[in-house]
């Protein structure tokens, strides 16, 4: 789980808390490895609230992951998956990419 996951982190890192926790990677609903948003956000906020985690971030997500993971809290880094080929989802919904 992304609770004992953390917890491992923070024990091998000597540390109470770490000032970004990112995800990567929205495993496919199935798969072996997917988590719903909504319960990875909760255990998150819950983390954040606790002060070990002092930042959220996604990486690697398209648009339809980040308005689901902001159904369930604030992002506070975004890392896009954005490619040349495939501009049209950000475009249509007004983002702005900052480098």
């Amino acid at each position: 789980s992304v609770k004992k996951e953390i917890e491992a982190s923070l024990e091998r890192l000597g540390t109470d808390y770490v000032d970004v926790y990112m995800t990567h990677w929205q495993a496919t609903p199935g798969t072996e490895y997917f988590v719903p948003i909504q319960k990875t956000m909760d255990v998150l906020n819950d983390l954040k609230a606790q002060g070990k985690i002092k930042a959220i971030g996604a990486a690697n997500v398209d648009i339809n992951h980040i308005q689901e993971y902001i159904k369930y809290g604030d992002l506070d880094i975004i890392q896009c998956k954005y490619s040349i080929l495939d501009r049209g989802k950000w475009h249509h919904n007004s983002v702005l990419f900052s480098t």
